[in-house]
């Protein structure tokens, strides 16, 4: 066979190393990988390996952290159900499983943002222009002509005009602000984790608590070889000769075809009926000792590679000996660096928020683990009196009345009591 040279033919290349994104002609919209499934391959990919599931959920933890650090963002009642707090949390969720997040925008009548909610992020398609959604993707009754355009986000304040083409052009179906950190070198259009650099890591995760799985189904036989003496080579009424029959027959007993559960019999065992004894195959049984042995050691080496593609260290999800565990400065070093990986995220989301209501409230997310001092009315005078000379500070607290000044610093006000007058 000839070879091409220039050009990879791999689906491992064109999904996780290059998701390019084609406009879909029939829908008008950018496929959201090569063959518009890539969301799904993340969400599948995840849920199914333990690991990559706590590494994801830590790290929207640390972005989560204690919520807004304003008691007034915290509460903002964001729709009929949810507060900013409370949406922050799957804002969160959703910049762990593909770094970015799509809100769902209405309106008031003056064309001030009235009502936000976080959408499904792999049912929301885009092109140049405006959104695409589709309630149906990932569930067994897909619809494909059940795809509905939403206009763009048109910013803190929509114009009149805005939101009259809403009206004409979207039948008022809001609007969708797309927030990720977006570059020509991953995809312009679409978010594109940095997970998925290694995203056979995650795969592999899974693979191998299906492998441990079914090799305890089954017993610790770890199959075999089947050999033949004498495989005919001429072709049956099928146009299939014994080699290729037995081949497709033995590839049931690998790790490449997966039942409705996702798992495989790749260490059963296959039966065969022969005439004579002279048909009878010879079969060589596996070690089952090598195999264990590298599942346990390549499973403790994927497991602590998982967590790192969230920037969780290991130490964090228990992957490690007790002596670190023990240790708290190693413990406390993690969850720093943790806290600095998801600051951008966190900077980020502070960011859309002032764009969805403007600058009236502070939308500064709260630091994991962090203990939060707010300052006191006698913090702030001591502050300003310490930047002032002597003199001039002397001056100032002469100006401040002396029960407040009292209170403000704490000090109990003792009240003078004065003799009464002798008639």
């Amino acid at each position: 066979m000839k070879k091409k040279l220039g050009k990879s033919h791999s689906k491992v290349f064109f999904r996780n190393i290059l998701p390019t994104t084609n406009l879909d002609k029939n829908t008008g919209y950018f496929k959201y990988g090569y063959n518009d499934q890539l969301p799904l391959d993340i969400i599948n990919a995840i849920n199914n390996s333990g690991t990559a599931k706590k590494a994801l959920k830590k790290y929207a933890d640390y972005i989560q952290a204690d919520g807004f650090l304003s008691d007034v963002a915290s509460n903002f009642e964001v729709n009929g159900k949810e507060t900013a707090d409370k949406i922050l949390s799957k804002i969160a969720l959703s910049f762990g499983y593909f770094s970015g997040v799509a809100i769902h925008v209405s309106r008031l009548g003056n064309g001030a943002v009235g009502k936000i909610k976080v959408l499904p992020f792999h049912k929301v398609r885009r092109n140049d222009e405006y959104f695409f959604f589709n309630d149906t993707i990932g569930s067994e009754k897909y619809d494909k002509n059940a795809w509905v355009k939403l206009q763009s986000f048109k910013g803190t304040i929509a114009s009149f005009e805005d939101m009259a083409i809403n009206k004409t052009e979207f039948g008022s179906r809001g609007e969708i602000y797309y927030v990720y950190d977006g570059n020509e070198f991953d995809s312009a259009i679409y978010p594109i984790p940095d997970f998925l650099a290694s995203f056979e890591d995650i795969k592999t995760s899974s693979e191998i608590s299906k492998m441990d799985y079914e090799s305890v189904l089954n017993g610790f036989v770890f199959g075999g070889t089947m050999t033949y003496i004498g495989v005919s080579e001429d072709l049956d009424e099928h146009n299939q000769s014994d080699r290729t029959r037995i081949e497709e027959a033995m590839v049931q007993f690998t790790g490449l075809q997966k039942n409705q559960d996702g798992l495989t019999s790749r260490f059963a065992v296959m039966t065969n009926f022969v005439e004579t004894k002279e048909q009878v195959p010879i079969f060589t049984g596996n070690d089952p000792k090598p195999i264990l042995e590298a599942s346990n050691s390549k499973r403790d080496v994927i497991e602590r590679a998982v967590c790192r593609l969230w920037d969780v260290h290991p130490v964090l999800l228990g992957y490690s000996e007790a002596a670190v565990l023990g240790n708290q400065d190693a413990i406390e070093q993690a969850k720093t660096i943790l806290r600095d990986a998801v600051n951008p995220i966190q900077r980020m989301i502070t960011d859309a928020f002032k764009e969805l209501y403007g600058n009236t409230i502070d939308w500064t997310i709260s630091e994991f683990g962090v203990e939060i001092n707010i300052p006191t009315a006698g913090d702030k005078i001591l502050k300003t009196l310490n930047s002032l000379s002597p003199l001039l500070a002397t001056k100032v607290i002469d100006l401040i009345p002396e029960n407040t000044l009292l209170e403000a610093l704490g000090i109990p006000n003792k009240t003078i009591e004065q003799t009464p007058t002798q008639p």
